[in-house]
């Protein structure tokens, strides 16, 4: 009783779809002669939409939904967030499940870098997502956010930042050039482990400002000096004078030919010397 009732239901769709082919070849003939194009692609509009509707019905009406929503490769903090943009998903028509608009649903979610959706018959979808990590925490007159290697911004700061490895930085400009900032770092590890923050200034360049205070004026990207030389000259001039160590309150070192070094106002001294 079931297999009849169910090729009765089969051959109805069957007959469903003869009938819009006709429709359809109707209206591309009446196009090729000389119909109105603008009612003919609205009719074609209209014959698609009908088609969607009646698979998604007929798929619903036989057990074709997506019961399981698989992801993978989403992890760490970015994985809420995919998860927000999946919901919804699971229940739906299979058929009514186009994995290109999964796709654009999750390539416009910040977190997501890439992505790859499956459909896996008859009933679900397989989410691999490749997922951007956090490497900064941008400080703004709008709060605190989270910030990819590659200058994304993520979102707002979820919890109190400190305890990861992230720097902390600010200014106009400073998400873009974010990536120069984390090389200097793996080049120079022992000197940004005395960061407190960066300061991205005019869009050009940055300031470091160290845990003790002190506030590093770096150049601009020249032909023949730059920044790189500058924290070169910064990292000898510790290992030899310990610069570093000394009541400044900055180092200049915007120009190649000379380094300005500026005392730190005389109560923030003694404020420091009675703190070491």
């Amino acid at each position: 009783m079931a297999g009849s009732e169910m090729m009765r239901q089969s051959a109805t769709v069957s007959r469903s779809f003869l009938v819009l082919m006709l429709i359809g070849g109707l209206l591309l003939t009446g196009m090729a002669a000389g119909t109105d194009r603008r009612l003919v692609a609205g009719a074609l509009n209209v014959l698609v939409a009908t088609a969607e509707e009646g698979l998604a019905a007929f798929a619903h009406d036989h057990g074709w939904v997506i019961r399981h929503v698989e992801l993978r490769g989403a992890d760490g903090p970015g994985r809420t967030a995919v998860e927000t943009a999946l919901a919804g998903i699971a229940g739906q028509p299979t058929l009514a499940v186009s994995p290109r608009a999964v796709l654009r649903r999750l390539l416009a979610e910040p977190w997501v870098r890439d992505a790859r959706i499956e459909r896996h018959w008859p009933d679900r979808l397989v989410v691999t997502v490749s997922v951007r990590r956090p490497a900064a925490v941008l400080t703004s007159e709008e709060g605190a956010f989270l910030v990819a290697a590659d200058g994304t911004r993520l979102g707002p700061v979820s919890r109190p930042a400190g305890q990861e490895d992230w720097l902390r930085i600010t200014g106009a400009g400073a998400p873009e050039a974010l990536a120069e900032l984390l090389g200097w770092r793996s080049r120079y590890p022992d000197l940004f482990a005395r960061l407190d923050h960066a300061v991205r200034v005019g869009h050009r360049r940055w300031d470091l400002v160290l845990k003790n205070g002190v506030r590093v004026l770096l150049p601009e990207r020249g032909k023949a000096y730059g920044p790189q030389q500058a924290l070169a000259r910064l990292v000898k001039l510790d290992r030899e004078d310990r610069i570093l160590a000394r009541a400044l309150g900055r180092i200049d070192l915007r120009l190649a030919d000379r380094i300005f070094l500026a005392p730190i106002p005389a109560e923030a001294s003694r404020i420091r010397r009675r703190g070491s």
